[in-house]
Formats: C-alpha cells, structure tokens, sequence
C-alpha cells in the first residue's frame, strides 16, 4: 500500500513539473512575440536607396553630372521620408527633357525662381513587414519629384507625389 502511495506522489510530482515546464514555456513564448511585435510596431524600419537601378535616358538640356546631383537630392528625400518607410528605392527615371521644360514654365507662370527643372520618377517596393504595419501602404509604387535650381546652383525638391 505504501508502495502505490508513493508511486502516486511521484507521478504527481513528474506530472505537476511537466505541466509547470510548459507553463513557463509558454510563458516565454508569449512574452518574446509581443516583444518582438513591438519592437516591429514601434521600431522604424530601413530605407534603402543605395541600390536603385539609374535610368538616365538621354537629355540635350542636363549632363550626367547635373541628374547625378539631382538623383542625389531625391535619395536623401526619399530617406527622409516617413512614408517609406521599410521601403526600397529599386528604380530611379529621368523623366525626360519635354516635361522638364514643360514644368519649368509652370514654375516661371507661378512666379517661382528656378531657371531650370527636372523631374524623376522613383519605383518602389515595401517590405511585408512594412505593409503590416501600415496596411494602407501599396507594396509597389511609383513617386515623382521635382527638383529645380536658380545659376546652376544647388537642386532644391520643389514638389513630390503619385502624379504630375
């Protein structure tokens, strides 16, 4: 009899440490994954330009050096923004000398002082990641911006958006 009784409390022993180790376990699990998406939630994720393929066409108006310090400007903008976040900058196009001297004008009509425009069209991918945290955010997408310079001074982005 006190045989079985002890056998009994062993059991009972193996038993409630088995349970209380997956308690904990799970316990740990739990705590890891909320910490995990927060740090998702909270943590801002990376932008990255540094791979974008060039797409320079060809231009009578602007060098290649002129769209290599534009194209410079738009990196940094696009970095800057908190809208890209988790984002990639895979393709970079200049838009073309027609619609850089049809924006000019525009900008001469609105009194703004800039003698020369260009505009790119940035292509973009966002992470999965990103895309949970801002579902609204499409995956892939398209920005524009337009840049312009006063004496072949500094390019400034004058405007950006999803459309001319």
């Amino acid at each position: 009899m006190e045989e079985n009784q002890l056998e009994s409390k062993n059991l009972l022993k193996r038993t409630g440490s088995i349970l209380w180790k997956i308690v904990v376990g799970v316990s740990i699990f739990i705590i890891v994954a909320f910490v995990v998406l927060m740090c998702i939630i909270i943590i801002p994720l990376p932008i990255s330009v540094k791979n974008a393929e060039v797409n320079y066409q060809t231009s009578q108006i602007f060098t290649r050096e002129d769209m290599d310090e534009a194209i410079a400007v738009v990196k940094d903008e696009f970095k800057g923004m908190e809208y890209f976040e988790g984002c990639r900058m895979d393709k970079i196009v200049y838009d073309g000398d027609e619609i850089s001297l049809r924006e000019l004008e525009s900008l001469k009509e609105r009194n703004l002082d800039y003698d020369e425009c260009i505009l790119f069209q940035t292509y973009y991918t966002r992470s999965k990641i990103a895309c949970f945290k801002d579902s609204w955010g499409p995956e892939e997408g398209m920005f524009i911006f337009w840049l312009g310079r006063k004496d072949g001074g500094s390019w400034k982005v004058i405007s950006s958006g999803t459309g001319y």
